[in-house]
């Protein structure tokens, strides 16, 4: 199952009751293809999704997703599972 790993901003998003499925700031997800990730971040964890992924299920502007400590540039088609995969908030301003 890949393990999703979330920085300490965006683990505000998820609800108490849903962090019992975090082991510090990882869980693991039952998913194998990214429409599966998704559909589980948004069952889990809806406040979350609802700031990372978009209505069509990719990751929203601003947010930069990472498998396997690198920047993806697309959402992966399949998940092995041993998949680290992190949402990251992007930091701006001048």
């Amino acid at each position: 199952m890949p393990i999703l790993t979330l920085p300490g901003p965006l683990l505000r998003f998820v609800s108490e009751s849903a962090c019992t499925n975090f082991s510090g700031r990882s869980a693991q997800l039952d998913a194998a293809t990214w429409a599966e990730l998704v559909q589980v971040v948004r069952e889990r964890y809806p406040t979350l999704a609802s700031h990372v992924i978009d209505e069509g299920g990719t990751v929203r502007n601003g947010i930069i997703l990472v498998v396997n400590g690198c920047v993806a540039d697309a959402h992966p088609t399949h998940l092995a599972p041993s998949d680290q995969v992190s949402f990251i908030a992007q930091i701006s301003g001048g």
